[in-house]
This record gives C-alpha cells, sequence and structure tokens, in this order.
C-alpha cells in the first residue's frame, strides 16, 4: 500500500474513535483512551503523558510493543498534529530498509546514469519487481548494486526510513487525539 492508501485507512480506523481522560489526579500525569466504545479496550489507543515523556500503548499503538517518545515531549507538543517522520524521531524509531525508498532510488540512478552503467532492463525490471514484493532482502539488494553498479552509485544510496505502516498509524493517532483534544 502507499503512505496515502495507508493513511486513508488508519483515518477510516479512528474515525468514529471517541477521547476519554483515564488519568490526571496529578498534573504532571493524563492519560487519555482513543476508543470506539465508552470503556472498551478492543481496537483502542492508550496514550499517558508523564514528566518522562509520553507512551502510546494498546491494540492499535503504532508498533506492537508500544512506543515511548523522547524526554521532553508532553500533551502541548503531541496536541498539535505532527508529520510522521517528525513524529516517529521524536518517539526514538529506528530507520529499516524500505524497499519503496529502495526502487525509487533505483528508478533516478537508471534516470541520472550513463547508459554504459545501466544494468540492462529485463535486470532492472526483475530488480523491481523483487523488491516491490518483499522478496528482497537488504543485504541482498546491496550486494545486487555491488554487482551490477559501478562502485560510486553507493553514494546518495537513499534506501533507509521509518516502517511506513507505523509512520502512517502514529501520524494518524496524532491527528486524531489533535482533533478531539481540547486544552
Amino acid at each position: 500500500m502507499t503512505r496515502e492508501e495507508l493513511r486513508k485507512m488508519y483515518d477510516k480506523v479512528f474515525e468514529d474513535h471517541t477521547l476519554e481522560k483515564i488519568l490526571g489526579a496529578e498534573p504532571a500525569f493524563s492519560g487519555y483512551m482513543l476508543r470506539q466504545e465508552k470503556g472498551g479496550r478492543i481496537n483502542s489507543v492508550m496514550i499517558l503523558f508523564t514528566p518522562e515523556g509520553i507512551v502510546i500503548a494498546g491494540d492499535h499503538a503504532p508498533t506492537r510493543t508500544g512506543m515511548v517518545s523522547n524526554i521532553g515531549y508532553g500533551i502541548e507538543w503531541f496536541a498539535q498534529e505532527q508529520g510522521g517522520e517528525y513524529l516517529m524521531e521524536k518517539f526514538g524509531q529506528d530507520r529499516v530498509f524500505r524497499p519503496d525508498m529502495a526502487i525509487a532510488w533505483l528508478d533516478e540512478y537508471v534516470k541520472e546514469a550513463a547508459p554504459k552503467d545501466v544494468p540492462d532492463a529485463y535486470e532492472i525490471i526483475e530488480t523491481r519487481k523483487t523488491l516491490s514484493t518483499g522478496d528482497m532482502a537488504e543485504w541482498e539488494f546491496i550486494g545486487w548494486i555491488s554487482d551490477n553498479l559501478p562502485s560510486d552509485a553507493f553514494s546518495g544510496l537513499n534506501i533507509y526510513g521509518y516502517d511506513l505502516n507505523a509512520t502512517t498509524k502514529l501520524e494518524a493517532i496524532n491527528a486524531r487525539f489533535t482533533a478531539l483534544y481540547k486544552f
């Protein structure tokens, strides 16, 4: 799925969710549940704000184990709509090999490189197909570059980014929280 398709899907997932305050006796601590049914836990997201940062957990947490922000981020910051890449950075997520970015890099390389430095069309098409189906790991793509392209092809190699699904889900959670939260 593309980023736009994922975002549309996650916006649809969260469109019926309401925001319910679940914690807040101490000013430095507050917690909210983004959920479809009052009191329900299925398909929910718990967002806790602490002096140490933000914790996001629940069925619809962006990652399987949830996320914790870097120190210093709180409700005032999260209550403003942020971009997915920026959110992932502030939640300390690692960049990973992204086949979609590898395809984009390969397409750009083919467009910009001298004809003598570009493998035949069949090789490019097969490599793109293997990347697009998720059947080529990072090390295999690096090996393919080493075997098929000149060594200077590695300069400008841009094949790493944040996990597309987690990035888009976190962005959609932030957008829904922002739409529902009242200062």
